[in-house]
This record gives structure tokens, C-alpha cells and sequence, in this order.
């Protein structure tokens, strides 16, 4: 029987990960955490919203791939950096990325991102395969999901107001950098280590992603600043959405809202007491909303999705005692505040609540008073809700709709159906004649044919036209179909 044969460092057994390894793990899913947050930020603001959940799919196949590349390398033990090489390529790349993606009209600059998953893997890879016993594989996830988790639960929503998407991109990059010299077991990768994030920090204040952009499919943005023209934009930056305001250069003009580069909103200057507006613009979109909310003159509006104000003046205007405006976006109102005070007269308005809420959650929780336990009614019910464009065509080609959708469901329309006055109306504002016949089946089913109309303006040359109107009440009686300046 031949001897045993001494053990080279090309077959040599894997070592015990040292702690310092572990750390440098930790630290690299902080900061691919901040990657994915980054990537799906500026997905979502440039491109498809869609393309977003394509950029989760895509990081999480380029971090499987990365991972099967570390059984093709060489043991652990032989190699002098195993992981400050993958590390420095993530750092590389996510700089690259968030330098690139707001400046490039080329969507593959996107695919940069998804490399520091690909990297990662292949470190993460190598040192599960160093681990030298179950509970060693056990300390390295935990080190490795409690370093995602900060990364993406507290780092991201921290750093985001500071740059965006492209600023968390540029944060994960240094951050990588910090894992690669922690791991680092040479000076030439530390010395790149540190290059790398004093590179990452130095540009960093040059990464906030700006407003328009050439990149995109509905540059609604983009229009409305060369036809009316703009003082001055200003943005709110968060984990879920960008938010923009534009103020117009006329006093007269609208105000513009837009969330993740898509028109969602206006804010209009008004008096409080004038029943019409000046501008003829104003009062052509305005046209719908009066028809639908002239049966609630004497009583209270419920106006979900209300953005800047313009459908609560809308039902000042016709005659609302009190209106309740819910608006998800937080955002809207503290920059019409802090920016255009000329446009958000309405909501310091007295006749006003505003809510910053989820439209279908506000309505449950409203529904749910109704019926408390002891017969005693805890809420009011309202005689109109209005729905202005909260689904419109461009947000539905971008990928909303499972988004904005949620308040049009058969289940959602009944529980509005719940919080109506006897002969109360709800009242659904689309631009599109596809979605009006979407919305007028789902309040057939919960309301009655008998109950419901729908008609549209001859208004299609406007830009994001509130054209097509359903209405349906408890009494059929209460809706009127003549506008005045549709068609039935």
C-alpha cells in the first residue's frame, strides 16, 4: 500500500471561515441590499414599472449563477483574496451602474446592476464551501440575512432622500468596497478597496437622478414642461415613489404632480369661493366632475386619490358641506406647501379633512365603524365618492393597474356601495374608453344596470383628458344623464 501523499495547497482541505470573512459577508448583503433597493428605484422611474419586479427576477438568477461559479474555483485555501475579488467587482459595478442609468438613454446600462448579484454570489459561494460544519453554514446565513435586512429595511429608506435610486446604488457601492477590504488578505486589494469607496463617496453628491430624463416611454413630464413651461421643479424622494411637483410660470396655470415620472395629479389656485374657474383648461376638465357631483350639493364627498386638490375644489364648487380627501402620497401636499402655497389654498380649507391614507383601507376602516357592535353608528356615510383618474391609460401601460386597480374591484365598489347615503352616488373619472368599460361592468355587477350610466366628452384632443365618466347610485333616480357637454 503506497504512502499517503502530502496535501498541496491545490488540493489542500478548506480552512474554518474566519470571523473576518463573516463580517465582510454581512457586509456585502448590507450592501447588496442597498443594490436591489437602488436598481428597482431607477427601474421604476426611467423605464416600464414592470421592469422593476424584471430587475428583482434577474438579480436573484445573476446571485444563483454567481453562487454556482464557486464550485469551479480553485479550494479556498489556495487562493490569497477568495472573496475581496468578487466583492471589488460588485463595488465596480454598482458604481458603474448608478453613474451610468440616469445619464444613458440605453436601457442595458440597467443590466450593470444586476453584476454586484452575480459577484456576490460567487463570494457568498466560496465561503459557504470554506464553512466546515453545518452550524458554520448556519452563523454564515444569519450574518448574511441580518446584513440583507438592514441593508434593505434600514440603510435604503435612510439613504434614499439623499440621491435617489442612484444614490442608494452609489452607497452599496462603497459599501461593497468596505466588505472587499475587510475581507482583503493583501494590500494591493485593500489599496483598491479604498480607491473604490473614496471614489464611490466622492461622486456620490453627483448621483442624485434627475427630472427629465431621455430615458422612458411616457415623458408626461417632459410635454408638459415644453407646452406650458416651468418655474421651478421640486422632488421628494422615497422608497416606494419619486415625487415631483412642477410650478408653472403663470400664476393662473396648474401645478403638476408626478410620481416615478408619471402624471398623477394637479393643484389649482383658487379663492375658495368662486363656484368656476378662470382658465378655460380648468373648466374643461373640470366638466365631468360637476356632472357627477351636482346630485351632492348639501352634503358630505369622500374624494379618494385626491392628489393636489383639484376634484376637492371641484366639490366645494358644486355645493359639498364637507369633504373628505384621501391621498396615499404624503408627499403631494408638503411640497404644494412648501413650494406652490398659491395652489394648495384647499388644504388648509376648513371645509376639508385630509387623510393620508390607502383609499381601500380608509374605506374599510369606515365600513367597519358602520357596523359596530352595539348598533350605534361610529361613522358618517358620504352622498358622493369620487374616483378622478385614479386609473388612467399611460399608468396602465406603464404596469400600474394591479396597483391603482385595488379601488376598482367588485369587492371594493360594495364596500363603497356600504358608506353611501340612501340615492348616494359614486363616481368613476377615466381617459380612457377601454378602462370606463372596465369600471362600468364591475359597478353593474355591484349596483344594477338600472343604477348605473356611463358617457364621454368630445374631448379627446386633451392631453390626459378626463373624458369618460361612470357614475352608478343607490337610486337610480339620483343620476342624471345629460352633462351638458358629453355625450350619453
Amino acid at each position: 500500500m503506497p504512502p499517503p501523499r502530502a496535501l498541496s495547497p491545490a488540493n489542500a482541505a478548506p480552512r474554518a471561515l474566519s470571523a473576518r470573512s463573516v463580517l465582510a459577508l454581512a457586509t456585502a448583503s448590507a450592501a447588496l441590499g442597498l443594490a436591489e433597493a437602488g436598481a428597482v428605484r431607477l427601474a421604476s422611474l426611467y423605464l416600464y414599472h414592470e421592469l422593476a419586479y424584471a430587475v428583482v427576477g434577474a438579480g436573484l438568477f445573476a446571485l444563483a449563477m454567481g453562487a454556482l461559479t464557486a464550485g469551479r474555483s480553485p479550494p479556498f485555501a489556495s487562493q490569497t483574496t477568495p472573496l475581496s475579488g468578487p466583492l471589488l467587482l460588485a463595488a465596480t459595478t454598482a458604481l458603474s451602474a448608478a453613474w451610468l442609468l440616469p445619464r444613458s438613454n440605453l436601457a442595458w446600462a440597467l443590466g450593470l446592476a444586476i453584476w454586484p448579484f452575480a459577484a456576490h454570489g460567487a463570494a457568498s459561494g466560496r465561503a459557504f464551501l470554506a464553512c466546515a460544519s453545518p452550524a458554520a453554514r448556519g452563523k454564515l446565513y444569519a450574518a448574511e440575512l441580518i446584513g440583507a435586512c438592514v441593508g434593505l429595511v434600514v440603510l435604503a429608506p435612510a439613504l434614499v432622500a439623499w440621491g435617489g435610486g442612484a444614490g442608494i446604488l452609489g452607497a452599496a457601492a462603497a459599501l461593497f468596497a468596505v466588505a472587499a477590504a475587510i475581507a482583503a488578505q493583501g494590500r494591493r486589494h485593500r489599496w483598491l478597496a479604498g480607491v473604490l469607496a473614496f471614489a464611490a463617496l466622492a461622486v456620490w453628491p453627483m448621483l442624485e437622478a434627475k427630472l427629465p430624463s431621455p430615458v422612458g416611454v411616457a415623458r408626461h413630464l417632459d410635454a408638459a414642461v415644453a407646452r406650458d413651461g416651468a418655474r421651478a421643479l421640486f422632488s421628494d424622494e422615497a422608497i416606494w415613489a419619486r415625487t415631483d411637483l412642477v410650478v408653472p410660470l403663470a400664476d393662473d396655470a396648474p401645478a403638476l404632480l408626478y410620481t416615478d415620472g408619471l402624471h398623477v395629479a394637479r393643484a389649482v389656485p383658487w379663492d375658495g369661493e368662486n363656484p368656476a374657474f378662470q382658465r378655460p383648461s380648468l373648466e374643461r376638465m373640470a366638466a365631468l366632475r360637476r356632472a357627477a357631483l351636482a346630485p351632492c350639493a348639501g352634503g358630505d364627498v369622500l374624494v379618494l386619490a385626491a392628489g393636489g386638490g383639484f376634484e376637492v375644489i371641484v366639490a366645494l364648487q358644486a355645493g359639498a358641506v364637507h369633504v373628505d380627501a384621501v391621498e396615499v402620497n404624503g408627499a403631494m401636499p408638503r411640497l404644494l406647501r412648501a413650494h406652490a402655497p398659491h395652489h394648495a389654498s384647499v388644504l388648509d380649507d376648513p371645509r376639508v379633512s385630509w387623510h393620508t391614507a390607502e383609499g381601500r383601507h380608509f374605506v374599510e376602516q369606515a365600513r367597519a365603524a358602520l357596523r359596530s357592535s352595539d348598533g350605534v353608528a361610529a361613522h358618517k356615510r358620504w352622498r358622493c365618492v369620487l374616483l378622478g383618474l385614479v386609473e388612467t391609460e399611460p399608468a396602465s401601460l406603464r404596469g400600474r393597474a394591479h396597483i391603482d386597480g385595488r379601488l376598482l374591484t367588485v369587492e371594493a365598489l360594495q364596500s363603497l356601495r356600504d358608506v353611501l347615503e340612501p340615492g348616494g352616488v359614486v363616481a368613476v373619472i377615466h381617459n380612457e374608453d377601454s378602462l370606463g368599460a372596465a369600471s362600468h361592468a364591475a359597478l353593474n355587477a355591484v349596483f344594477g344596470a338600472d343604477a348605473t350610466v356611463a358617457f364621454a366628452l368630445d374631448d379627446s384632443a386633451a392631453i390626459n383628458a378626463a373624458r369618460v365618466l361612470v357614475a352608478a347610485t343607490t337610486s337610480a333616480a339620483a343620476v342624471t344623464q345629460d352633462s351638458g357637454d358629453g355625450r350619453a
